[in-house]
């Protein structure tokens, strides 16, 4: 399964694949780092930036794993328009993060 999560705010597009095979789509995104025991990844496109995939094995998925690979995503997100975390107000992150785990949520679990 693949499908797009959109986040117009931060001018940001995020393809969510859920896969057997979580090397084979890494390497096909252009991902050529240790793939040893990966069983979720967020990939940032360099040349692209606002452009991501997150990658799930579907044996995988758990809410502590959407959880995670969010926070990953968030970062990046945060990181290609030019904030950092802010530990005093922290309230774009907390909003931004329950948008992202809700969009993979849907997208995972939409019947």
């Amino acid at each position: 399964m693949r499908k797009t999560l959109s986040i117009p705010i931060y001018d940001a597009e995020v393809t969510v694949v859920v896969t057997k095979n979580v090397t084979k789509v890494a390497i096909e995104a252009g991902y050529s780092g240790d793939m040893v025991g990966k069983v979720a990844m967020v990939l940032r496109y360099p040349d692209n930036p606002g452009e991501y995939v997150v990658i799930f094995h579907k044996e995988a998925i758990s809410p502590g794993n959407i959880a995670h690979e969010a926070l990953h995503l968030l970062h990046d997100i945060m990181e290609n328009v030019g904030m950092g975390p802010e530990l005093n107000d922290d309230e774009a992150q907390a909003y931004l993060i329950g948008f992202i785990v809700n969009g993979i949520h849907q997208i995972i679990y939409k019947k």
